[in-house]
C-alpha cells in the first residue's frame, strides 16, 4: 500500500472530510486518528532537537532558512542530515555547517564571512556555492532573535 502524502494543509483537511463521508461507521474513527497525527505531520508538537546555533528561530523560519541554505549551496538536505534523523550529528558536513552558521551569524566583516564560506565549501568538497547570494540572503533573514 502506498503511503499517503499531503502537500498542503487544505489538502489534508479535504482528505479528512472525504474519509469521514466515504466510510460510514469508520469515518469518525479514521478522522480522529488522522487528526491526532496532524500536529506531527505539520511539524507542530514534534519540535526540532539538537539546535545549537538556531535555537531561537521559529519552526517556519528554520525550515525556510535550511531550504534556502541548501539551494544556495547546491545540495540536498541529506548532504548534512541523516535521513529521518535530522538531529544526528553523524555527518561531518552538518558539524561544518553549524560552525559556519555560528561564525557568520555574529560576524559583520565581509572577509571573515567569505573565509567561513570557503572553509565550509572545502569541508563539504564543493568547488563553489551554486548561488552564494541566496545563502547570504537566507542568513540575513534568519538572524536569531535576542
Amino acid at each position: 500500500m502506498k503511503p499517503i502524502t499531503f502537500t498542503t494543509r487544505q489538502h489534508r483537511l479535504a482528505m479528512l472530510k472525504k474519509s469521514a463521508t466515504t466510510a460510514p461507521g469508520w469515518g469518525f474513527a479514521i478522522s480522529i486518528l488522522l487528526l491526532s497525527a496532524l500536529p506531527v505531520a505539520w511539524g507542530h508538537g514534534s519540535g526540532h532537537t539538537n539546535l545549537k546555533v538556531l535555537s531561537k528561530v521559529s519552526h517556519d523560519a528554520l525550515e525556510d532558512g535550511m531550504t534556502d541554505f541548501a539551494k544556495g549551496l547546491g545540495v540536498k538536505c541529506l548532504a548534512c542530515h541523516v535521513k529521518n534523523e535530522y538531529a544526528s550529528d553523524e555527518r561531518p558536513a552538518k558539524v561544518a555547517a553549524r560552525k559556519f552558521l555560528a561564525t557568520v551569524l555574529h560576524e559583520n566583516d565581509p572577509g571573515q564571512r567569505a573565509d567561513a564560506l570557503k572553509t565550509l565549501l572545502n569541508q563539504m568538497t564543493l568547488p563553489t556555492a551554486k548561488d552564494e547570494a541566496r545563502i547570504w540572503k537566507a542568513l540575513a533573514r534568519r538572524q536569531p532573535s535576542k
